[in-house]
């Protein structure tokens, strides 16, 4: 495994990765007491780093029959996540691409449940991201989006950084009414979005 930072991306997303798990497991599952899901979810993740987050989804596929899909640009980073898919057992739920997010949007036609946008966070990428996959989250489905703050120290005497480009991405969307939007303030903020 990598040293590129795995303890730093644990750290970066190890908040979140229960709402992942469980948005990915509920989405289409609203009551637990039903046998099963009303359908299997289909999830596409925009960035895999190390895989922590990959993992949280992984196993809500495993418990509902789901697909992820994920798209990393680093070959690196996608062998980490392989190797830490594979010895958790859950490769039967999972594929990965290992290419960058637009050349993936030139071919994508599927219907999904949850998307989890984790890549770039410059303005230009997250616009990109969001524009070329989010028309295929279905209605009722969900959008997150991880990094709407740069800097959440609390020793800071600047306060938040909202330098990041989820921020005006998401300012735009928001003025759509197109969508429930809700933002966890921790862990550099999660962006939880419900298409209407």
């Amino acid at each position: 495994v990598s040293t590129g930072g795995s303890v730093g991306d644990w750290y970066d997303t190890r908040q979140h990765l229960l709402m992942l798990y469980n948005i990915a497991k509920c989405v289409n599952w609203p009551d637990p007491t039903d046998l099963a899901p009303k359908n299997p979810p289909v999830c596409l993740e925009i960035g895999v780093r190390h895989g922590p987050s990959t993992l949280a989804l992984l196993t809500a596929m495993r418990e509902t029959g789901g697909k992820l899909i994920s798209v990393e640009i680093d070959p690196e980073w996608a062998l980490d996540a392989t190797d830490r898919v594979r010895e958790a057992g859950l490769t039967e739920w999972w594929e990965l691409k290992i290419m960058p997010s637009e050349m993936l949007s030139l071919v994508f036609d599927t219907q999904l449940d949850m998307l989890w946008i984790d890549g770039a966070h410059d303005e230009e990428a997250v616009r990109a991201d969001f524009d070329h996959f989010s028309p295929f989250v279905r209605h009722g489905g969900f959008i997150l989006m991880h990094d709407y703050y740069r800097n959440l120290d609390p020793t800071s005497t600047v306060g938040p950084s909202n330098d990041s480009g989820v921020v005006a991405i998401l300012e735009v969307a928001r003025l759509t009414n197109r969508y429930e939007v809700l933002t966890l303030p921790w862990s550099h903020g999660l962006t939880i979005m419900r298409v209407l």
